[in-house]
Formats: C-alpha cells, structure tokens, sequence
C-alpha cells in the first residue's frame, strides 16, 4: 500500500516523553541554542503559551528547519503566534500541527503568516476541526504563496464549499506538488470543482481524496482532468463511492494520459465492467506502474454469480502482462475470484517479474492447487518482498509449500495467510 504525506526531511527527530511542559520548554530552547535542526514535542507537552514564546525565540533563528507540535490541543492563540514567526522566519521548512484545535480562525491566522512566508514546504494540519471558513483562508495563502510544497488537510470537514474553495487557491497557485484531502467530506460538486482547478496545474505531482464521497459523477471529471493535464502522478481515490461509469471513465483516459504512475480505487463499487475496461486500458497504457482495485467489502457478495471465465482470466492475463512488460511494481487483485485457475496464470508470471515488490491476494479463493503453484513461483522469484492469501481456503498442505518457499526466498519479509503472518526473523506461523 502507497504511503502517503509522510516527513519528507532527513534531519534527525527526536521525541521526549517530558515530565513537565516546563521541561518540554527547557528542551525546546536548548535545541535552539545548541543550533540543532529540529524540535519534536507532541503529546500534550505543551500548551498556547509555550507555543507563544517559542514563537519569538524562532522569529529569526537561522537553524530549526523542522518544528512537530502535533496532539497538544493548541488553539488560536498558537495559531496566530505561529503566524506571526512565519512572516519573519526564512529558514523552518516543515511544521507539523496534527491533532490540535486550530479551527477555521486558526486556520485563517497560519494562511496570513503563509501569505508573506518565503521558506515553509510542509504543512501539516490532520484532524484540526478546520470547515469552510478557514478552507477560504488557507486558499487565499495558496494563491500568492510561491515555496510551499505540501499541505494536508486529512480529516477536516471542509465539505464540498471547502473543496471549492481550495480549488479557487489551486488555479492561481504554482508550488503545490502534493495535497492531501483525505476524509474531508468531499462529494462529487466538491471533486468537480477541483478537477477544473486541476486541469491547467502543472506542479501538483500527489493528490489524495481518499475516503470521501466521490461518485461516478466526481470520478468522471476527474477522469476529463487527466485527458488535458500531464503533470498529476499519484491519484488516491481510495475507499469512495464510485461504481462501474465512473471506473470506465478512468480507465479510459490511461489510454491517453501519459504522467500518471500510480492509481488507487480499492473498496470502492466496481464490478466485472469496470475490473475488464481496465484490463483492456493496460494494453495500451505504458506508464502506470501501480493500480490498487477490488471490490467494496459492501458489494463483494453482491455480484450476481460467479465472474465469466473469459472476462476474469481476460483481467488476470492482461494485467499480469503489463506487471512483466512494464514493470509494474504492485498487483493487488483481492476479492477477485479467480481461484486456483487464475492463481497458476499468476504463479507463472511471478516467475518472470523482474519488479513485482507486492502481491495481495486476499480472498481469491485459491486452494492447496493455486498455493502449491504459487509456492514454486515464490522459490524462482527475486524481487517480492510482501504477499498476502489472506482469507483463501489453503490447508495445511499448501500452507507447508508456502512456508518452504519463503523459507528459501531471502526477499520476502512478509507473508500473511489466513490472517496469520510469517515474517523474516524466523518464518514460522506466528
């Protein structure tokens, strides 16, 4: 699974765990005084007033690149010291304030500090109770800030008027490379007007919408945003509401879109039309390198009978060709019923891959047969490093086969079955 929005800075974070916010306040300062890089103080550690001095010792300091603030339910008060030390400060280039309090004022406070800041790449705002009024102040900062690189906004109920009004930020921005909107409560009016937005970006690299409420009408315009923009390379629309019209749409457009490396569509509503219009896009597509699909944990029992063999090994076969021809480092087919059929045409492609790192075959109902296959595959290949068989009807027998076959491949560090995990240290069934 992708990971994204992770720290992006090599410098060294440290994490104390303090006896006293007086102490977490003495160890902030000695980090400034003794030139280090990065102060780390999460947890409730620390409160509004020790942000505020904090703030004016780092108003011209030359050296803290990295401030971690996150979980101590900071409010505007913070917010507006932050504020002001980031209209002066030229030299901290992330700040992480996870988990706090910051609300629409305190948003609206960082976006006027961001306004004339000319050093900050990284802000992180996760789970900050932040809606639409402070969506429309940050958006003002996006419009006129030239350095900042990355922004989350995971788990604020900006709702759709929020989606909107990051939207209007992004037309006039060109520094943005990744956003992240990841359980804002973005519905399809939302998605549309930030695909519009999208359409003329040419900086914007991630962008995640994970879990939210994108339908196939939200789909599909993101789906005419890549028809014209070149530039987007991981799309996350994981966890959604999208069914079949809009997986064509989006299969579709990997005919023609050239930039994008990485799509992401687990749990959401797609059946056999759309898993086959993908399959037959991957003919023609020559860049993506990762597509995560299955079906919703909602809809997996509600297909109306077992997949068509033609359709479903038409899916495997095609898929699996474009993991060898192209490189394609991820293949996740769970929830796929292509038994243990479907597991040889797998096995024999694992024996070819020369990039293939993850596997996830969770639910596929394979058996000893497909296991026993897969086993030998596991024995010739190079590359795998995590595969999944969660939740398929493997015995001991097949269990066996796999356990050598890890046993003898120094690669894998992982491998689950029946929800049970083997890993690297001494590869026994935990």
């Amino acid at each position: 699974m992708p990971k994204l929005l992770g720290k992006r800075w090599s410098t060294c974070w440290s994490t104390w765990r303090y006896n006293s916010n007086l102490e977490a306040e003495t160890k902030a300062l000695q980090c400034i005084s003794d030139g280090l890089e990065s102060i780390c103080i999460s947890g409730g550690q620390c409160g509004d007033a020790f942000v505020a001095r904090l703030a004016v010792q780092l108003a011209c300091n030359s050296t803290i690149m990295s401030l971690q603030l996150d979980g101590n339910k900071l409010g505007d008060a913070s917010a507006q010291a932050l504020s002001g030390m980031l209209k002066s400060n030229c030299t901290l280039r992330c700040l992480d304030l996870d988990d706090n309090a910051i609300r629409c004022t305190g948003a609206a406070s960082l976006a006027g500090g961001l306004q004339e800041n000319t050093a900050l790449r990284q802000l992180d705002l996760h789970n900050n109770h932040i809606r639409v009024d402070g969506a429309q102040g940050l958006a003002l900062a996006l419009a006129t800030n030239a350095v900042l690189r990355t922004l989350s906004l995971h788990g604020n109920p900006l709702g759709d008027a929020g989606a909107a009004a990051i939207a209007g930020g992004l037309m006039q921005n060109r520094s943005l490379q990744i956003l992240s909107l990841h359980s804002c409560g973005v519905g399809d009016t939302g998605t549309e007007q930030l695909a519009s937005a999208l359409r003329g970006n040419s900086t914007l690299g991630e962008f995640c919408l994970a879990q939210n409420s994108v339908g196939d009408k939200g789909a599909s315009n993101l789906a005419l945003m890549l028809r014209a923009n070149s530039t987007l390379q991981k799309l996350h629309l994981e966890n959604n509401m999208i069914g079949d019209g809009g997986a064509v749409a989006l299969a579709e457009v990997l005919e023609v879109n050239l930039g994008l490396v990485e799509l992401w569509l687990l749990h959401n509503w797609i059946s056999e039309r759309g898993m086959k219009r993908f399959a037959e896009a991957l003919r023609m597509n020559t860049n993506l390198r990762s597509l995560g699909l299955s079906a919703a944990l909602e809809t997996a029992t509600d297909v109306d009978g077992p997949f068509d063999d033609m359709v479903k090994f038409h899916q495997v076969r095609q898929l699996i060709s474009r993991v060898v021809r192209e490189g394609l480092q991820c293949l996740n087919l769970a929830h796929r019923d292509i038994g243990d059929v479907g597991a040889l045409e797998v096995a024999a492609a694992v024996e070819r891959c020369s990039a293939l790192l993850s596997l996830n075959l969770s639910y596929c109902r394979i058996g000893d047969a497909g296991a026993i296959r897969l086993a030998t595959a596991l024995k010739k290949n190079l590359t795998l490093m995590e595969v999944s068989l969660v939740g398929n009807a493997i015995s001991n027998v097949g269990v066996s086969h796999l356990e050598d076959a890890v046993k003898n491949n120094q690669r894998i560090y992982e491998l689950e079955l029946h929800g049970q995990m083997m890993q690297d240290t001494d590869m026994a069934v935990i």
